[in-house]
C-alpha cells in the first residue's frame, strides 16, 4: 500500500486498484498477474539480482535495470507499445487519452472506476 500511496493515489484509489484483478477478467492467470505487479510481488531481473538468483539486472530488450517500472513503462519497447496503443484508443473512441507511469503499471483509469 504504501508503494500506491507514495504514487499519488488515494485511499479510494488503491481500494479499487487492489479490487480491479477480480473485477476485469475471469481469467485466473490475468488477475494473479495483476496481483502480484499491485502487491510488487511479481519477479522481474532486478529483484532476481538482488536476491542472487540471477547474474545481472539487464533487460532483454534494452540492457536497462529490468523493474516493473522499467519493464512495463521506461523500457523503449514498451514506451512503443504505449504510443500505438494510445494512438489506436484514439482512433476507436475518438478522444485522446494521457497515460501516466502510475496508470499503465496499476491499470487504472480515472475515469472508470465503476465496473
Amino acid at each position: 500500500m504504501a508503494k500506491l500511496e507514495k504514487a499519488g493515489f488515494t485511499a479510494d484509489e488503491i481500494s479499487h486498484i487492489y479490487e480491479l484483478p477480480f473485477k476485469l477478467t475471469l481469467d485466473v492467470k490475468l488477475s494473479v498477474f495483476q496481483y502480484k505487479i499491485n502487491h510488487n510481488i511479481l519477479y522481474t531481473k532486478s529483484t532476481l539480482f538482488r536476491d542472487n538468483i540471477k547474474d545481472k539486472d539487464k533487460c532483454y530488450l534494452c540492457s536497462g535495470s529490468q523493474t516493473l517500472g522499467h519493464l512495463f513503462v521506461d523500457c523503449d519497447f514498451s514506451q512503443v507499445f504505449w504510443i500505438d496503443f494510445t494512438s489506436w484508443w484514439s482512433c476507436k473512441k475518438n478522444t485522446q487519452i494521457k497515460l501516466q507511469p502510475r496508470d499503465i503499471l496499476f491499470a487504472f483509469y480515472p475515469g472508470k472506476q465503476s465496473f
